[in-house]
């Protein structure tokens, strides 16, 4: 386990002026589990994995590795601690005069391992990643996902239980990081791996993590896991992060009529969010049958995230007496509603 206690880091800039980027950080990342930190570029995301490696010491502060405190030990213990923690970097940072094979053995080179123990591990090593017919291959004659894919391969060589990823997948296209984020999560899997994921992407989080916490200005604004967040997200970060993920959001036509008063005559917009077995009940047919109302959805998108199927639509509905009864059933069935405001009927355009 690793746990981040109070963690504060300030940095001073060429122009005098401090820039705080960690403030009073505290998250603890659970022993075999992934935990995704997301946030937009200078949320201080990539200052607190190194952080945690050490490659940065905090102003004030604790960082704790299986209860050890990684600020007040010795320089051997703490290389002894770094020995337990994988690195996997957005430039892979492969060594171009190296095969793919001499890459990965390099760390247990390092460690003094012989020959043929060394070998063994590299090619046991590449076969998980699915690289042993790249062996001999130098990193300029192997495409992106391919050198990532040595590069976590070295990561594990000194079969590290933490894997440390910051921002692992942001230079790949989104096929190669689909494939890579399988990759890691088979990984984590098979090897009991606890993984701290650096990102900005919510679809990597999604697909991947067991926790996620939100950072913003140097400051974790929100925590939880993963089908907690996407379904009831609590800051407007967050919120604006979830959607991006869903592709939901009103048209433009939409938003600039939208008040947050209700109207005399006209709709009421939601967005709504639903999970499990939620997603297969035939609950707007069934508003409207019931209650005489028109539901309109103009947008809806359904995904996984972390195995459980989820759901989520922006929909308006008719106007009427008995609009809370409506909304009161949509929660009692189980989504989650949040109101989004009112468009007067003769507003109400599409184009």
């Amino acid at each position: 386990m690793i746990e981040l206690r109070g963690i504060k880091k300030t940095y001073r800039l060429p122009t005098g002026e401090s820039l705080r980027v960690l403030d009073d950080v505290n998250l603890i990342i659970p022993k075999g589990k992934i935990m995704g930190v997301i946030g937009r570029s200078g949320a201080g995301k990539s200052t607190l994995v190194r952080c945690v490696n050490g490659l940065e010491k905090p102003d004030s502060g604790e960082v704790f590795l299986d209860g050890q405190s990684l600020l007040t030990v010795s320089a051997s213990a703490l290389r002894k601690a770094r020995s337990k923690m994988g690195m996997i970097f957005q430039n892979v940072n492969l060594q171009k005069r190296k095969t793919v094979f001499e890459n990965v053995a390099f760390p247990l080179i390092l460690q003094g391992d012989d020959k043929d123990a060394i070998r063994k591990r590299v090619m046991s090593l590449l076969d998980q990643v699915s690289l042993t017919d790249r062996v001999d291959h130098f990193p300029s004659q192997l495409s992106g996902g391919q050198q990532q894919r040595v590069a976590i391969a070295r990561a594990l060589a000194t079969a590290p239980p933490v894997l440390l990823c910051d921002e692992m997948t942001s230079a790949l296209d989104p096929e190669t990081t689909q494939q890579i984020l399988s990759l890691l999560l088979s990984l984590q899997r098979s090897l009991n791996l606890t993984v701290l994921l650096i990102t900005h992407e919510m679809a990597a989080i999604r697909q991947v993590a067991d926790r996620v916490a939100v950072m913003e200005a140097g400051q974790l604004i929100e925590e939880g896991s993963v089908l907690d967040i996407f379904q009831k997200p609590k800051t407007e970060t967050t919120k604006a992060l979830v959607q991006s993920d869903a592709h939901l959001g009103l048209p433009a036509s939409l938003q600039a009529v939208c008040q947050a008063e209700p109207v005399e005559s006209g709709y009421h917009l939601l967005n709504c969010t639903f999970s499990g077995a939620v997603a297969a009940q035939p609950l707007i047919s069934e508003c409207t049958t019931r209650f005489g109302v028109a539901l309109n959805i103009l947008q809806a998108n359904l995904t996984t995230v972390h195995g459980s199927l989820m759901g989520k639509m922006c929909v308006a509905i008719e106007l009427s007496d008995h609009l809370p009864q409506v909304v009161g059933f949509l929660k009692e069935s189980g989504l989650t509603v949040e109101a989004l405001g009112y468009v007067n009927r003769n507003d109400w355009s599409l184009s």
